[in-house]
């Protein structure tokens, strides 16, 4: 093969991407050969094979489709002229080649080629696979990290993975480090037990860790090789035994908090080995079940930087919950032996249950405990104090039990040790738990019972560390005189602190204030608070965190008050207190309306029992006008937002202005009081037809400064009447406003525009009972009334989807072009003036749909200029179409662009799918949903059909508008200028131009 320059560099290259492997042998991936055997190279290899002409004739396409894998064995063993041989007896893509046919295509060098096969077939290892691997098989095992360590009954390796032969982590690059627990052979113990060992903990790993727990190890894979029972799990940083020996915390447990939020997952983990139930209807799984792991000890616990893991089910079990828990106790090492395991007089061991686990669980907890507050050295004092003499008096152990059925009495002195550290509270209830874990068997809490313990302590430490930090903070920019930021987060502090005493954090109580909040909400409210305190945590090095105990008592000192002024921020840049304010935000949005009503309340008396001066009151609403929330808003914002308005305008609109655009009651003498769907018509004293959009009264004008609604108004009725005006720009032209009556449920303005001059004469005034106008949301609701009995004639031609679609998105570019957002898109507010009479009794068909293409944008009461500058009014309360809504609205409050776009998407699915939003979310099955699970039900469920009634191009554009996949930010508070930029220039490239594309096709 020397002689065949091709063929050799083919050999060499695989030979220098050949992997040496454990044991001895070696492997050539196969991810490797697409690089090496390309067209061209395998096409020069086939030139120089020895084989006739016409065998040559699509060779070189066979093995590129099938026989690439071949053609390398055949390379490798230097017998690439065969493989002529394989394609004529369709053996190519044969894998593995067994013996007889081998030797049939290649006579004395079968056996190399069988050998040379598995070379190039390593095994693979698939998550969750439980196989049985031949001995020929190389298992892609390629370095040992550590020295083998040996157990009882088997050893533990540490090795590293190929990492294109494993699918654990498929995004992986480097090599995948995994632990391997292997069940060897001893002559101790018979093959049937170490197989029945084997299959026991499999069977533990499986049906315990379903569904996935994140603090139950998972069993990545298991195998059998050549007589191993072998078992793969994730490579952690260390178990918790060597966690404890540690002199200094490892990760984020250098913050007591840590710990709690760890216990809590591990008892999580616990409750669900105890509680199996695992229900898979399509494999016809149906288990309820009763586990235990009954080997709780540091070492069986493993841990990275935040989270502790429960691993090592050797001697666990799981039954059927009819047959209970108990079970005779097998003889384990550890401290941590319940007083119930054995007889305290033979030493027998005796039946026992779940509750030796939480006894356990309970040790574990008081040692990590002291641990966390004390070092190492506390812990080393604690063991050694335990050590005492048993019932007999002869022996000594370190037992929490004294072999009584009794806790130690030094046990319950270090319990109280563990109390007095950290908040009161915090230990109170830690106290708690402690003592009744280690109760007699009969009084001892469930594993259930505990969790939902642990979940309170934990919700209260992460509270705690919050409020202290940000308490801290307040008082230490009090010190340093930074009132520019001080008396915003002190209005976080007291909303953080209202938001407490409403769940009745801090308190003795065992149970939450709002029953099954921590059950609900607990990991969400755990998570923000966690990042409350890492955005106010010092950096690294700039010394340790401040602790000092919380106190919810109402207001703040008047000392501190003096210092609170208000100082103009950098609206460039995401300030510290902003990002705190959207933080203790998102807390309150966990509660509900009446709890936050509560909180609110609370809030509001802590400011204004905090001082009864007149001038730091005012400086007070001066920064309340200044944030966004609602909440913030109960005052008008005119004093602040004055400059802001003055220079964003530059005096150019004053009240004077809006009066000259003001009309008079006999400018429209009729207004048809029948609304079509919310929208009203009228005749101006021309005689003309006029389209009048009222603006009803919200409370949420008065956070409004006055002269600012003075500039959306000027501008809602003179900034879109340019002449020429641009064609994607389909707003009626507005004439003025008139000021509404002042009756309940009717003050506001009614701002009047005129219909299309087409239609706009009294000679085309529709008939007795015609309408005027058409919306989106009545021709989808008509067709579908009409696909009851017809589903083929309601449906428009293509095109006029494509190009109605097109024009909307279109609008909204040329809207948000110049500068605003429409805040209300929806299929009523989409309307049409110009359509075939049939139109109004039987919906669109294929002979009407050209009405599609004359669509105008209405419902501008909410619009107005983009940008931070402006105030927006927030979502509305009460609307009719709140499915088209942006799912994070509600949160965030501050419009941005997406939200516009999500709500076109909404559109574009209706119109894809000629069906209205409401006879989707209307049903019974779907009326429920909450916003963010009516967009996945929508994406999931709907957004599919779209690609056989659309196309991939209108699918993909939807998906991009209803996924946030044009916003780069989605969830951010305050929407940013840069980001909102490109989301814009994404719209135009991603959603405008193809459906422009489509719309000018030939369809």
């Amino acid at each position: 093969m020397d002689r065949r320059p091709g063929l050799q560099a083919l050999w060499v290259q695989m030979e220098n991407n050949r992997v040496a492997a454990l044991g001895g042998r070696s492997f050539v991936p196969p991810s490797s050969l697409p690089t090496i055997f390309t067209r061209a190279a395998v096409a020069a290899a086939v030139r120089e094979l020895a084989c006739s002409t016409e065998d040559r004739i699509g060779l070189t396409d066979d093995i590129l489709r099938d026989g690439v894998l071949t053609f390398a064995m055949l390379i490798s063993i230097r017998q690439p002229d065969h493989v002529v041989a394989f394609r004529r007896m369709r053996c190519l893509n044969r894998r593995p080649l067994d013996e007889e046919n081998a030797r049939k295509l290649l006579g004395d060098h079968a056996p190399s080629f069988l050998r040379e096969q598995w070379v190039f077939q390593p095994y693979y290892f698939r998550r969750g696979h439980d196989v049985e691997i031949a001995p020929l098989e190389i298992l892609p095992f390629i370095r040992s990290v550590d020295s083998q360590t040996s157990g009882g009954f088997g050893d533990i390796d540490k090795l590293e993975i190929h990492p294109a032969l494993q699918d654990f982590y498929p995004s992986a690059t480097g090599g995948v480090l995994v632990v391997r627990k292997t069940l060897r052979r001893v002559a101790t113990v018979s093959e049937e037990r170490r197989m029945a060992m084997y299959q026991n903990e499999k069977r533990c790993l499986r049906l315990i860790n379903h569904p996935p727990h994140p603090h139950i190890v998972p069993l990545l894979s298991a195998y059998v090789y050549e007589g191993n029972c072998c078992m793969l799990f994730p490579l952690l940083e260390m178990d918790l035994k060597a966690f404890l020996e540690r002199p200094t915390p490892y990760g984020r447990f250098r913050w007591s908090f840590t710990y709690f939020s760890a216990l809590c997952g591990l008892a999580s983990a616990l409750a669900q080995v105890h509680n199996v139930q695992v229900s898979l209807e399509g494999d016809h799984v149906d288990l309820e079940g009763i586990g235990y792991h009954h080997d709780l000890r540091p070492a069986n616990i493993l841990v990275n930087a935040h989270s502790f893991l429960l691993a090592d089910f050797g001697m666990g079990r799981i039954r059927v919950a009819d047959d209970g828990s108990e079970t005779p106790f097998k003889a384990l090492s550890g401290d941590y032996v319940a007083p119930e395991c054995m007889d305290e007089r033979s030493f027998a061991g005796l039946g026992v249950g779940r509750a030796v686990d939480v006894w356990a669980f309970g040790c574990l907890v008081l040692e990590v405990m002291v641990y966390s507050y004390l070092g190492t050295s506390g812990l080393t004092r604690f063991r050694q104090e335990r050590l005492t003499p048993g019932p007999s008096g002869f022996i000594t152990d370190t037992f929490f039990h004294d072999g009584r059925g009794n806790i130690k009495q030094v046990v319950k002195e270090w319990i109280d040790v563990v109390a007095a550290q950290g908040h009161s509270t915090v230990g109170v209830l830690l106290q708690r738990l402690a003592l009744s874990t280690l109760k007699p068997v009969q009084e001892r809490p469930t594993s259930s019972m505990v969790c939902r313990c642990l979940s309170r302590i934990n919700l209260d430490a992460h509270f705690s560390a919050a409020y202290d930090i940000l308490a801290a903070t307040v008082d230490e920019e009090a010190r340093t005189d930074d009132r520019g930021s001080l008396m915003k987060m002190w209005f976080e502090r007291e909303r953080l602190h209202a938001f407490g005493v409403v769940l009745g954090l801090l308190t003795e109580a065992t149970e939450l204030a709002i029953p099954k909040f921590a059950e609900l909400h607990g990991e969400k409210c755990v998570q923000i608070l966690l990042e409350i305190f890492q955005k106010l945590s010092r950096p690294p090095g700039s010394g340790e965190h401040v602790e000092t105990s919380s106190r919810l008592e109402l207001g703040v000192a008047e000392e501190t008050m003096d210092q609170l002024t208000v100082e103009p921020g950098d609206n460039g840049e995401t300030l510290l207190e902003d990002e705190i304010q959207r933080l203790v935000q998102d807390l309150w949005f966990l509660l509900s309306s009446m709890e936050s009503r509560k909180a609110e309340r609370l809030w509001i008396h802590s400011m204004l029992d905090a001082t009864s001066c007149v001038e730091k009151l005012d400086r007070m609403g001066q920064v309340l006008r200044s944030r966004r929330p609602a909440a913030y808003q109960q005052s008008a914002a005119m004093v602040t937002m004055k400059k802001i308005r003055l220079q964003m305008v530059n005096e150019l609109t004053q009240e004077g202005d809006l009066g000259r655009l003001e009309l008079q009651g006999d400018d429209i003498p009729q207004v048809d009081d029948q609304a079509a769907l919310g929208h009203l018509m009228g005749v101006d004293r021309h005689g003309e037809r006029v389209f009048v959009e009222v603006v009803h009264y919200d409370p949420s004008w008065d956070r409004i400064p006055p002269a600012e609604r003075t500039v959306v108004m000027a501008q809602k009725a003179m900034g879109f009447n340019a002449k020429p005006k641009p064609s994607n720009l389909r707003v009626l032209d507005c004439v003025g406003f008139f000021e509404n009556g002042n009756s309940s449920g009717s003050a506001g303005f009614s701002f009047v525009y005129q219909f299309p001059e087409s239609i706009r004469t009294p000679d085309s005034t529709p008939s007795q009972g015609q309408r005027a106008l058409m919306t989106l949301h009545q021709l989808l609701l008509l067709s579908a009334k009409k696909m009851r009995t017809d589903q083929h004639s309601t449906q428009p031609l293509l095109g006029d989807k494509f190009r109605l679609a097109s024009l909307l998105a279109g609008f909204l570019g040329e809207f948000h072009g110049i500068g605003w957002l429409h805040e209300n898109l929806h299929s009523n507010n989409v309307v049409f003036f110009e359509y075939e009479k049939d139109v109004e009794n039987h919906g669109i068909s294929a002979a009407t749909s050209s009405t599609l293409c004359q669509p105008f944008v209405v419902g501008l009461d909410k619009v107005r200029p983009g940008g931070e500058s402006w105030h927006t009014q927030g979502p509305a309360e009460h609307t009719d179409f709140p499915d088209y809504r942006h799912p994070d609205y509600q949160h965030t409050e501050r419009f941005r662009v997406g939200y516009d776009y999500y709500s076109l998407g909404i559109m574009l699915l209706e119109i894809g799918l000629w069906t209205p939003l409401v006879a989707i979310a209307g049903r019974n099955q779907f009326s429920t949903l909450s916003p963010h699970k009516l967009r996945a039900m929508l994406v999931d469920r709907y957004l599919p059909r779209l690609g056989y009634r659309m196309g991939f191009t209108y699918q993909a554009v939807v998906d991009r508008l209803l996924s946030d996949k044009l916003d780069p930010e989605p969830r951010r508070q305050v929407p940013d200028a840069v980001a909102e930029s490109k989301a814009f220039s994404a719209f135009m490239k991603q959603v405008i131009d193809p459906l422009e594309q489509l719309a000018n096709g030939s369809i």
